[in-house]
């Protein structure tokens, strides 16, 4: 099963729809992980987030690189809070 596969299985276990783009409490509930483990992948460089005013938005495509284990995501320096 492909990581889009994954996320979709995920969403629809965890009674989310299938989107384009996920909130950081979202990503962590389809991860599996805690919401400050997102938080610290995001400033760390290690998962690509879109910032839109407060929030940060998560694309479902970022998410299944995630899942696939590319957790380095190159270009993309890490940053500071």
């Amino acid at each position: 099963m492909s990581a889009v596969e994954v996320l979709k299985v995920a969403a629809e276990a965890h009674g989310l729809e299938v989107r384009a783009a996920y909130t950081p409490p979202q990503a962590a509930r389809l991860l599996g992980i805690g919401e400050n483990s997102v938080y610290n992948f995001i400033h760390s460089g290690r998962l690509r987030a879109v910032r839109v005013e407060k929030r940060f938005y998560i694309p479902a495509s970022e998410l299944a690189r995630f899942l696939e284990g590319e957790q380095d995501t190159p270009g993309v320096e890490a940053r500071g809070r």
